[in-house]
């Protein structure tokens, strides 16, 4: 229930790229490399958007369906092969990859925050 409550004062993010760990609403989630870096871009994206809070769904806030097997699995590379991972290699990234890892991403963020997930999860528009 507290979750809940915490979520209607506003969602709060933060997170640690160097421990693969996000915290929403100050509850920690530890991720792997790859689900970490899927979430910190996609965070990073919207962040630097628009600008419209109630954005909806504009390419500069979220992520388009036909950008993720090029821009966004160059970025995901060039950002895990700064840390070392080798997790995500050219020509083998695709949808199907990234909803499987958005899925699970998702779901540790459901059973982690339970009613107050909603507004932290990845969803495409």
């Amino acid at each position: 229930m507290q979750a809940e409550l915490d979520a209607l004062s506003g969602p709060r993010l933060r997170i640690d790229l160097d421990r693969d760990v996000i915290y929403c609403a100050e509850r920690a989630l530890e991720l792997s490399p790859v689900r970490c870096a899927i979430y910190g871009l996609l965070a990073e994206r919207r962040h630097r958007g628009c600008g419209e809070p109630s954005c909806g769904g504009c390419s500069r806030c979220f992520l388009p369906v036909g950008d993720i097997r090029e821009s966004f699995a160059m970025e995901m590379r060039a950002w895990l092969e700064t840390r070392g991972g080798r997790a995500v290699r050219p020509g083998q990234w695709n949808e199907r990859n990234f909803r499987s890892e958005r899925s699970k991403i998702n779901r540790a963020i459901r059973n982690a925050l339970h009613g107050a997930s909603d507004v932290y999860e990845i969803r495409f528009s």
